[in-house]
């Protein structure tokens, strides 16, 4: 009988590429977010040791150098204030991503459960066609031999 095709079918290839891209994309986020927690974790280990040197160069008295510690510490501030504003934009557009993707897949469920209730009414009626002609080569077969002497 006649194979089945689905109409839609390039639509479905479209949502399934789609989703897929999404996905990379959220990959990519993520990858970014880590890179941006690690240069904040980098830095505040910057911070902490230089604070231990600050309490080492304390003992000295050394104004100068504490002067120089603390525009330090105001630049490392600045930094860290910079990369924590980048990880929270990185956090909103991987939320919106991940919402889009979650769209892109109950569209994707939606074709995929329309093209399973069509596959299965095509071989539903696939199956009753072929047991109709069956049973009328079984009858003509019947009636043949009833028939003849």
């Amino acid at each position: 009988m006649a194979k089945f095709i689905f109409q839609f079918q390039r639509i479905l290839n479209i949502k399934q590429q789609r989703e897929h891209v999404l996905q990379l994309e959220i990959a990519h986020l993520d990858k970014e977010m880590l890179g941006v927690r690690s240069k904040i974790q980098r830095l505040t280990q910057l911070r902490q040791d230089a604070m231990q040197r600050l309490r080492r160069s304390r003992r000295d008295c050394d104004i100068a150098v504490n002067d120089q510690y603390a525009f330090y510490f105001q630049d490392l501030r600045r930094r860290m204030e910079c990369r924590r504003e980048d990880l929270s934009a990185l956090a909103d557009s991987k939320s919106q991503v991940r919402e889009g993707l979650e769209r892109a897949m109950q569209e994707r469920k939606l074709l995929e459960q329309y093209r399973d209730r069509l596959q299965h009414q095509h071989d539903t009626q696939t199956e009753r066609a072929e047991e109709r002609m069956l049973d009328s080569y079984s009858i003509g077969k019947f009636i043949r031999r009833e028939v003849a002497p």
